[in-house]
């Protein structure tokens, strides 16, 4: 009987732990034009969310343009609950500030919950082309960018 409860407290902690790796990867939502990129980082306890969008500009109406990445500036909070926390601040855009949680619904759906200057809850689902969205992938296009400034 011991070692029946005994497995069972080790088989739900090892499951619990790997929820967490199920959070990592590139997502994406019909709510939003952002993506979602979350990895997590060398301390097993931390991950880092990168949220963006890329959007042409044009100067006038016969200029090609040139693609520019916006960024939500997001900072990871922690984990609980088999849950992420984060905390998003737009100071430059009419001081936007809210708490984010991650749920994790099912291995290719999370939920995020925004509470404080907006309300609101957006699903995310795992994008299928993780390839376009890497972190290296938007360091490149962050770097094209400055370049042709």
């Amino acid at each position: 009987m011991k070692n029946l409860i005994l497995s069972i407290i080790i088989t739900s902690l090892l499951n619990s732990s790997s929820r967490y790796t199920n959070f990592e990867g590139t997502w994406k939502s019909y709510s939003t034009k952002y993506t979602l990129v979350i990895s997590k980082s060398e301390n097993q306890n931390k991950y880092k969310m990168v949220n963006y969008k890329i959007i042409k500009i044009k100067r006038c109406s016969e200029d090609d343009g040139y693609f520019e990445a916006i960024y939500s500036p997001e900072e990871f909070i922690k984990v609980e609950n088999g849950n992420l926390y984060s905390y998003v601040s737009w100071d430059d855009f009419g001081s936007f500030h809210c708490d984010v949680v991650y749920e994790m619904i099912n291995e290719n759906k999370i939920k995020a919950t925004f509470s404080g200057d907006r309300n609101l809850v957006i699903f995310y689902h795992r994008s299928d082309d993780e390839s376009d969205c890497s972190l290296m992938d938007l360091y490149h296009i962050q770097e094209s960018i400055n370049s042709c400034q």
